[in-house]
């Protein structure tokens, strides 16, 4: 019987458990940045397996929030403690019909 508690096979592939990857991905990370990462891989690891493009699009969603947290002007990273959040992008911004930035080419494998 399969243990979707604390083996769930959405988040083991080659033997080896997302909790163990992501805790290593993230350990020279804190706070909003070690929680956006750590989500961003967690929807990659499993969007085959679970939710497929919904997984997808939440992963996108936490990579572009760590962009523009990287990318918005403020203090430097050891005062970003009292740095205002980016604002995240809404769901339109993240939808399959959004465009992609200027000069980023669309190539899609699949119908549309």
């Amino acid at each position: 019987m399969v243990d979707m508690v604390n083996r769930p096979p959405h988040y083991t592939k080659g033997g080896i458990e997302a909790i163990d990857a992501i805790a290593t991905a993230v350990m020279d990370l804190n706070g909003v940045e070690s929680f956006c990462t750590a989500n961003a891989i967690k929807y990659l690891w499993r969007w085959k397996a679970k939710n497929g493009v919904e997984d997808l699009r939440k992963a996108r969603w936490y990579l572009d929030y760590l962009i523009a947290l990287e990318t918005t002007p403020g203090p430097s990273p050891a005062q970003s403690h009292g740095r205002h959040a980016p604002v995240a992008p809404s769901p339109a911004q993240t939808s399959p019909k959004s465009e992609a930035p200027s000069g980023t080419p669309i190539v899609c494998h699949t119908k549309c």
